[in-house]
This record gives C-alpha cells, structure tokens and sequence, in this order.
C-alpha cells in the first residue's frame, strides 16, 4: 500500500461526503485506502459514508477525541508507507496524491509535504506557518502586525499562504493536509493526545524540527480548503467562545511544553494587552476571552 488516507469526520456528513468523491475522481496512479474516523456524529454520516463508499475504513468512536487522537486512532489501522492526513473541509481538484507520493519518493530526505490550500474562490489560504514565539505575541499585543504587515507574514505568522511563507523550510504545514513517512509518525508516537484541537500540528512539527527532520510545501499541488469548515457551529454569536477557549488552552499547553514557565506568563500577559481594545468595541466580550487564556 502506498498511502493511506486518514479523514476525520464530526458531524460534516455532507462535506465529508464530498471529500470522498473528489478523491475517487481524481486520485490514480497510486495504491491507497481511505481510513475514516467518525468522531462520534450525531448526524446521518455513518450510515450514509458507509452506504456510498463502503470500501472505506470506518472507525466509529465512541467519543468526540478531537483531530489528534482520532488521527491516531486511524493510523493504528493504516497500512500505507505514507499517511495523507486529509480534513474532512477539503476538496481535491487534481491528482494531488499522486504528486506528492511521486515527490516524496523522489526526495527520501523530506520527512513531510503539503500542498497549496485554496480557499472556496481558489485563492491562497492558509498553509503553513511558525512557531509560536513571543516576539509574535509582542507584535500582535501592540498591533504592529498592521504595521509591519511583510514582515510579520514572512517572519512571525502563525499562519499564512505560500506566497508569503518559507515554501521550502516551514516551521510547520497545516493540519489540513499533512503527507507524512508512516514511520516517521510512528516514531514520533503520532499527535500528542493532550491537545483536543488546535496547535496539534505545530507540536509534531516542533518535535520533528528537534529530530532534524525537514519537510516542504508543493506550491504546484492545489487543493482546496473551505477553511473553518470542519469546526463551525451554528451560533449567532461573532465569536466561539468555546472555540476561543479551547485555542487558549493549546497554545499554553504547547507554551508549556516547549518553553519556560517565564515565557508562558508573558504570553498570557500579552494577550491580555492585545485584548485591551475589546474592552471598548465589545465590552461584554473581554471578559470571558481573558479568563480563557488565564484558565489556559
């Protein structure tokens, strides 16, 4: 087997469902399986996945384990040299697959490989991106990621497009759609479990980066991102607070982890001054956010 294909589905039957016929109809030239992971869903997608493709995979949990461990829980079951792990927002527009299996075999020195994610107008999304660090949280406390717009996308960004990004060395590739050596993976013990959503990818990138391993973005290799599409919820509220709270959470984790006890104080601290004009634009919403990242 050459790839497998690891999806994680929450409750986007339909989405998912297009995924799934955008990789029959355009992937050929490679041996792959498609191993999908329903992180138990309250809608009809288990028995419709199962109903239209049923030599997919499918692996029903029992409980919501967030991108992370259902990614892991997948791989278990993977039999493919390289695990494509694919959002369940994404669409394919040509034979992505094929083209970075046929990279990475020509090129046993990349560890990983993402493509160019487009968002819905086929326009440059989000695809890579850096490491947290605090030189960005002092940028974006003060707003000087306004003012020093270039720069702060080529140097500091969290996440940005291929256009702005170092293509060739990124600190880390989205989540969205991660190409990866399975025993790399393996070796790395896969996604850490304690984050339930956001910054999972950055930590393995970072564990990776520590190893040596280099990875790369394919510019050429385009697939589409309808970015946000696998989290949204129905809410009239601008802002996610739980979303919100949960994005707190890993970033001190992964601060935690990686960084000084010093550093995670400050992070927060800076936040918390990055906030200070809610205070005035939405009053009622400054409180909740900055006891989210102090409970982080």
């Amino acid at each position: 087997m050459d790839v497998s294909i690891i999806i994680v589905n929450y409750n986007t039957c339909e989405m998912t469902l297009e995924c799934l016929r955008s990789i029959k109809q355009f992937t050929m030239g490679v041996k792959y399986e498609i191993i999908l992971v329903d992180n138990d869903s309250h809608d009809d997608s288990v028995e419709k996945i199962r109903q239209e493709f049923p030599n997919v995979i499918l692996i029903e949990s029992k409980e919501n384990l967030g991108f992370g461990r259902a990614n892991n829980l997948g791989e278990k079951q993977a039999k493919g040299k390289y695990l494509f792990l694919l959002n369940s927002d994404t669409l394919l527009i040509e034979n992505a697959i094929y083209s970075i299996f046929d990279y990475m075999e020509k090129h046993p020195q990349i560890a990983s490989c993402g493509g160019n994610l487009l968002d819905k107008d086929l326009k440059n999304g989000s695809s890579l991106g850096k490491f947290p660090r605090l030189f960005n949280d002092v940028f974006r406390a003060f707003w000087l990621h306004h003012v020093f717009k270039k720069y702060y996308l080529k140097h500091l960004s969290l996440a940005t497009t291929v256009k702005h990004g170092d293509i060739n060395n990124p600190d880390y590739i989205a989540g969205a759609d991660i190409f990866i050596r399975k025993n790399i993976f393996d070796e790395l013990e896969g996604f850490d479990p304690n984050f339930f959503m956001y910054y999972e990818e950055t930590d393995l990138y970072y564990r990776m980066k520590e190893k040596g391993y280099k990875s790369i973005i394919l510019p050429e290799v385009k697939i589409i991102h309808l970015q946000g599409g696998s989290t949204k919820q129905k809410t009239k509220r601008k802002i996610n607070y739980k979303q919100v709270f949960i994005d707190n959470k890993s970033k001190a984790y992964f601060y935690r982890k990686h960084y000084s006890k010093a550093k995670v104080r400050w992070m927060k601290l800076f936040y918390i001054i990055y906030l200070l004009p809610t205070i005035f634009i939405h009053p009622s919403q400054f409180p909740t956010r900055v006891k989210a990242i102090v409970k982080a």
